[in-house]
């Protein structure tokens, strides 16, 4: 029994001696280093290329130009012409009030007019005549052929026709102001939009009565449409009016772009931010009042590092980024600053040069200073 006892203890430290050989001398690769213990990766370069440089922000979508249309005079509504959602022009006649009264005394200043302009007409042509008896009898005066009395006569005739004249165009500029300001008046009973938009609200219906001022419709335009976002007063300073912006609306799906057309000159206290505006044509109309939306304002280029997304990774529990790189055989955490992202790419900044190889398959299962086989990226799933 003694025997097997020690047989079987031989054959185990056998065993163990083998396995530790195994591991620990078998298969030496380069640099002294268990082939065995390397981790199979794969890698890309870092490279160098110009970049945007863009101030993200976050606002909201807002008519460019919205307003309460309201008549001008008061009276009673007589006919409205649109209803909640038509689109119109600027100049389109949104409503009419009751313009009798108005008309009335409109034609009965044109009417004035006329007759001021025969009035006119009529002392001009008295006042022609009786300028020419003057200049003959001036002529005959100074001839000695009339007395001085003729001539004071016919001097006083010509002034008296003067002074009917001046009178009669007085009269007639006055009685033509009155018509104009009823023509204007009268003009004021039909409310027409004063830009291109979408009726959003109707206030009214026909026969209403609508004091002076009291909205009628609300018009808001819709293309073109602004986008106020709220950039923090670190990254403000390099935005700038005219500066191309990419606006992302995800309730609708689209991307559309715009121009930077303001950015207001004072600070919000609590917030520490800036209001900038922006202008998009929404040729598509599907931009709306009231959609939250994302941009990117783009400021200008730089020169960056890009390393491939699969080869940025994130320390579990944490917003720390790192990326693995593979000098001499070993992988080498780096931490990094992620930029931003460019499709399958993300733009970093670290202690990593150009050209410098990182790890883009495997990487989860590397520790800083652990042996890396490089493969081809193909190679791994």
């Amino acid at each position: 029994m003694k025997r097997y006892v020690i047989g079987a203890l031989v054959i185990g430290v056998t065993v163990g001696v083998g396995v530790w050989y195994w591991r620990r001398g078998g298969e030496v690769g380069e640099g002294g280093v268990s082939a065995r213990a390397r981790v199979v990766v794969a890698v890309m370069p870092v490279i160098m290329s110009n970049c945007e440089m863009v101030v993200e922000a976050t606002g909201n979508v807002e008519a460019w130009q919205e307003a309460d249309i309201g008549a001008q005079v008061a009276d009673n509504v007589r006919a409205l012409y649109v209803e909640e959602g038509d689109i119109v022009t600027a100049g389109y006649v949104l409503a009419e009030l009751d313009e009798e009264q108005a008309r009335a005394m409109y034609e009965a200043a044109v009417a004035a007019r006329k007759a001021g302009e025969a009035e006119v007409t009529l002392a001009e042509t008295t006042y022609t005549n009786v300028a020419t008896q003057f200049e003959r009898t001036r002529k005959l005066y100074g001839e000695g052929v009339v007395g001085r009395q003729t001539y004071d006569d016919a001097e006083t005739a010509m002034l008296l026709a003067r002074g009917r004249l001046e009178v009669a165009q007085a009269q007639l500029r006055r009685v033509e102001a009155t018509e104009d300001e009823l023509l204007i008046r009268l003009r004021r009973y039909k409310v027409v939009a004063p830009f291109d938009g979408v009726v959003a609200k109707r206030y009214v219906d026909p026969g209403a009565f609508a004091g002076v001022g009291a909205p009628l419709v609300r018009l808001v335009q819709l293309k073109p449409i602004k986008v106020v976002v709220e950039v923090p007063e670190g990254r403000v300073e390099v935005v700038k009016a005219g500066q191309a912006v990419r606006v992302a609306v995800d309730a609708v799906g689209v991307v559309v772009t715009g121009r930077v057309t303001r950015v207001y000159p004072t600070l919000d206290a609590r917030w520490r931010t800036r209001t900038v505006e922006i202008r998009c044509e929404n040729e598509g109309g599907q931009l709306r009042p009231g959609m939250f939306a994302r941009v990117e304002i783009v400021s200008g280029e730089r020169a960056e590092l890009l390393v491939a997304d699969s080869a940025v990774l994130r320390l579990p529990g944490s917003g720390l980024w790192h990326v693995y790189v593979v000098r001499g055989g070993v992988a080498e955490r780096v931490d990094v600053e992620v930029v931003r992202t460019l499709g399958g790419w993300r733009v970093v900044r670290g202690a990593i040069r150009e050209g410098e190889e990182v790890v883009v398959k495997g990487g989860e299962r590397l520790q800083s200073g652990m042996a890396v086989e490089v493969v081809g990226v193909e190679m791994l799933p």
